[in-house]
């Protein structure tokens, strides 16, 4: 759609822009050049002060306000001088719609503009309303004969597939439009009646717009009266010739009482607008929709005021697309956002707009490195004989972690999966060093989205002894990197289709502790501290399969933890052959920079941003362990959970089996 709100608020219109859920109204002002010659030249949008308007366009249904520069209507073309020709160019009309008869062009021919096309539409070509002489001896036979010429745009089947020819061209058409007859008062007021209608104008301001045509048509109106006076009254003299003066006015004027009619017909014959102008003249609601959004721009849609978060944000992109080629054409938005318009609900699609798997994809991405510290937690200690306790391992693990949605987002939960096989080897009496290679899964959900990271990684770390081996003081850190895709699909829903995406991720962590160890009668305490950074990213793309698809920016965040943990081991219980050695994990992080991940996107120019639901700065942890050996081999089942705050609650489940020898 060319005109972009009204061409972006052009040459006729100052707006007001709007920013955020929470916005400044939309305003447009009424000021539409007046052209010396051509009469009855204005905005279907509304009534300029100079001819006693409020200034600015009408307000509409819904918290609607119709825009400018869309369409305009006036009197024919026939007169027009070539400075007004030339306004209207700059005005950027390029369809000219003439509803006179081949006769009345034959006539008076449209003079040309530059630039514009000119489509006859003729309304009356087949009518059967035909003008007696009382039409022009008498005010009284003026009025019936217009009353009928009304009451047939409603009830002449004709003049309603013309009527619907002219809305199926403005429907079609992507620049300014000029509507016009002869004076521009009956067939053009009346298809002027029919897109205000569609618009939402309120039936008094319909009327009052109607009317206004006595206003600026007042000088033609009164030239005519006089030249009919004259020429009348030197015929049959004063009496009669001011009474045919006055029928002549009357014509070229309007009456409510004509346009009254005429809607009377519409509910006696359909029972309302609305089915006249689908029954009647056959148009569909896609039609009608492309029509109002060409015609209005909505300043608030159905429960954006009470909205807040990513919801919030959803709805503001929603309401910002009305000014993009997706409203007013032909498009699934543009029949989605009108329909919820009427039906005065947008049904979710403010929650899935957003991409806000995008952002949650990559917060739940950003816990690898805890996942993989549980799995190969304690495989760098030596055992009292000074070697590797474990010196081949495998961990095998899965989550499944949620998120509520309190901050404004959307429910979240990730499903993740992994494997790591490692070993450990004694560097020195006090030094022992592991390494590890595995995958990871992980299925992210969230409003209606889905998104899967697969990732390769590698993991390794070091245990320093300061005091004694595996019973005094000592320092550990780890390094990970993991790299892989990311694919996503959101399935829209109101035949928007599913916009699915696919790119790259990757994730480097550094962790680093100190702790130490005190052995007492029945177990072991263990309490550390330290610190870990990670960062991680998922690469832009440009999402496909819907018109609502994003073009993501790159999503990156990295972030400080400061952290604490005791872990409690029981000494080993002889079972037969088996030992069994049971033990806890307690811990507790807290983030020292944000840790909101944020995602933006982008359609059609307008951006949106959306906050993960997964958002924890305070995360506490706790795990309980099992671990059985025989001989040289032992295997270990360990159940951890965390639960994590930061506005919105996050908690999490985690089973992990461990086999090493």
């Amino acid at each position: 759609m060319q005109l972009r709100n009204a061409m972006a608020c052009a040459v006729t219109t100052l707006c007001l822009s709007i920013e955020g859920a929470h916005a400044t109204d939309v305003t447009y002002v009424i000021d539409t050049p007046i052209l010396s010659t051509l009469a009855n030249f204005r905005d279907i949008a509304g009534i300029s002060t100079l001819y006693g308007g409020t200034g600015y366009s009408n307000s509409v249904a819904y918290d609607g306000v119709m825009r400018t520069g869309v369409f305009y209507r006036s009197s024919a073309l026939s007169s027009l001088s070539a400075a007004d020709a030339a306004t209207l160019a700059e005005l950027g009309i390029t369809s000219i719609y003439d509803l006179r008869t081949t006769s009345e062009i034959a006539a008076a021919p449209d003079a040309s503009v530059s630039g514009a096309t000119d489509t006859n539409i003729n309304i009356l070509a087949s009518t059967t309303v035909t003008a007696t002489s009382s039409a022009y001896t008498s005010v009284t036979g003026a009025d019936a004969y217009m009353t009928s010429m009304y009451d047939s745009f409603v009830t002449d089947a004709s003049e309603r597939s013309e009527f619907a020819q002219l809305l199926l061209a403005l429907a079609h058409g992507d620049s300014a439009a000029l509507i016009h007859c002869t004076s521009g008062k009956d067939r053009t007021g009346w298809a002027a009646v029919l897109l205000e209608s569609i618009a939402g104008v309120s039936s008094s301001q319909i009327m009052t717009d109607y009317l206004a045509t006595n206003s600026y048509s007042a000088a033609t109106i009164e030239a005519y009266y006089e030249a009919a006076l004259k020429t009348y009254t030197a015929l049959y003299g004063a009496t009669v010739g001011e009474q045919m003066a006055e029928a002549i006015k009357e014509i070229y004027s309007v009456n409510s009482s004509w346009l009254t009619s005429a809607l009377s017909e519409v509910i006696a014959e359909y029972g309302s607008m609305t089915n006249y102008l689908t029954e009647g003249l056959g148009l569909s609601m896609a039609d009608i929709y492309v029509l109002r959004a060409k015609m209005v721009y909505y300043n608030s849609l159905p429960g954006q005021a009470a909205m807040h978060g990513n919801a919030a944000a959803g709805a503001a992109l929603l309401q910002n697309l009305q000014n993009s080629s997706l409203s007013g054409n032909y498009t699934a938005f543009n029949y989605f956002l009108q329909s919820a318009i009427d039906a005065g609900t947008l049904d979710g699609m403010e929650n899935r707009i957003g991409g806000q798997v995008h952002a949650d994809a990559l917060a739940y991405l950003m816990n690898q490195p805890l996942a993989v510290e549980s799995a190969i937690r304690d495989f760098g200690s030596l055992s009292a004989e000074g070697k590797p306790a474990h010196p081949v391992w495998v961990s095998v693990w899965s989550d499944i972690t949620s998120a509520s949605g309190a901050t404004g987002s959307a429910n979240s939960k990730s499903e993740d999966s992994g494997i790591l096989i490692g070993t450990t080897h004694r560097v020195s009496p006090r030094l022992t060093v592991y390494g590890a290679i595995g995958s990871e899964n992980q299925r992210v959900e969230s409003a209606g989205a889905t998104a899967t990271l697969d990732s390769v990684q590698i993991a390794g770390g070091a245990r320093l002894a300061i005091g004694a081996l595996n019973s005094g003081t000592f320092v550990s850190g780890m390094l990970m990197a993991s790299e892989g895709t990311y694919d996503s699909s959101r399935a829209l829903g109101d035949n928007l289709g599913t916009a699915t995406g696919g790119s790259h991720q990757w994730l480097y962590s550094a962790t680093g502790m100190l702790g130490k160890s005190f052995k007492l009668r029945s177990l072991t305490v263990t309490p550390q501290i330290g610190l870990r950074y990670t960062q991680a990213r998922i690469n832009g793309f440009q999402e496909t399969g819907s018109e609502l698809a994003l073009d993501m920016q790159a999503v990156k965040h990295d972030q400080l933890t400061a952290r604490a943990l005791v872990d409690l081991d029981i000494n080993a219980l002889e079972l037969g052959k088996w030992t069994l050695t049971p033990g806890m994990t307690l811990g507790y992080e807290e983030a020292l920079n944000s840790p909101t991940v944020t995602s933006n996107g982008s359609i059609e120019g307008y951006g949106i941003s959306q906050i993960a639901a997964y958002d924890t700065r305070y995360l506490g942890v706790a795990a309980l362990r099992l671990a059985a050996s025989k001989g040289p081999t032992s295997a270990e089942i360990r159940v951890s959970g965390t639960a994590g705050h930061h506005g919105a609650a996050s908690l999490a489940g985690s089973a992990s089996l461990r086999y090493t020898f």
